[in-house]
């Protein structure tokens, strides 16, 4: 909006030019009114809140423009009001109720919305909703498709800002499953046979939108090793997570005695007998074989 002013004879009139916000905080005007001056000139616009004892305020409103002038009034003769002509007297008496009944029934002005800083924004467009300083994890073994044997590890992540709220997220999740794995007691005599080895690695983007109330949900399925498949493998391993988060950090966890091939008493029984650890009538994934 544009802001104009003009200029009076100092002895008669103020003058005073503000902002379209500012006149809306003030309270809007309430009724038109004609005043003439004792010099003769004629003045027709809306009677203003900032109405007081020393002057009578004017606003004067065009395509965008918004103008507020104060004249004393000991310069004022008189006014039409309506279609009425009154005296300065019987003016300053209904301006005065005009103006409070305006203070009391115009809304108060809007705060103006506090200007979002850098890192607000760019918090903004990376997805989140706020801050994160703390973000907790849970692994377990899981089976997520048609034929038997568990398909790898389900880890479930939960962000949280620093009231403890669940809040979004985006980074990249990565994962290494680490078992021990049994080899010839020779080779390893210090480790009795039994080495902490890499069974398997991920990496996963998180993108915000996959955070729920349930936390996010991330499936790490078994690759080249399979401790179903190839029991040189421990029963249990350990999972460290590592969550790295733009702008708010790296988050770390580990779990250790995370089960990754489920406790079978009959499977071992037919492996030390058979060397097969499945059934033939039971469906295992293609391609899948004991070692």
């Amino acid at each position: 909006m544009k802001v104009a002013t003009i200029s009076t004879n100092r002895a008669i009139l103020l003058l005073a030019t503000v902002l379209v916000s500012l006149v809306a905080g003030q309270s809007q005007a309430v009724e038109a009114i004609s005043i003439r001056l004792i010099d003769g000139k004629k003045l027709t616009a809306e009677v203003h809140s900032r109405t007081n004892d020393d002057h009578l305020w004017l606003r004067f409103a065009s395509d965008g423009t918004v103008i507020l002038r104060g004249v004393a009034w000991e310069r004022i003769a008189e006014a039409t009001i309506g279609d009425n002509t009154v005296d300065v007297a019987t003016l300053r008496q209904w301006a005065a109720r005009q103006t409070a009944k305006n203070e009391t029934t115009s809304p108060p002005a809007p705060r103006p919305e506090p200007k979002p800083t850098y890192a607000e924004q760019a918090r903004d467009l990376l997805g989140f909703s706020r801050r994160i300083t703390a973000v907790d994890f849970d692994a377990h073994l899981a089976n997520w498709d048609r034929d038997v044997e568990f398909d790898g590890i389900v880890l479930r992540l939960f962000p949280h800002d620093a009231d403890g709220q669940l809040t979004r997220v985006r980074g990249t999740l990565y994962v290494e499953l680490v078992a021990g794995r049994r080899q010839d007691f020779n080779d390893v005599p210090s480790a009795r046979g039994l080495v902490p080895s890499r069974l398997a690695d991920w990496a996963v983007a998180v993108n915000a939108d996959e955070v729920t109330e349930n936390g996010v949900v991330v499936k790490l399925p078994f690759q080249t090793n399979h401790p179903e498949f190839d029991t040189s493998w421990a029963t249990h391993a350990l999972v460290h997570v590592r969550f790295v988060v733009p702008g708010h950090g790296v988050f770390e966890h580990s779990f250790d005695g995370v089960r990754v091939r489920p406790y079978a008493p009959l499977r071992d029984a037919m492996e030390r007998q058979s060397g097969q650890r499945f059934l033939p009538t039971e469906q295992t994934g293609v391609g899948k074989r004991t070692r």
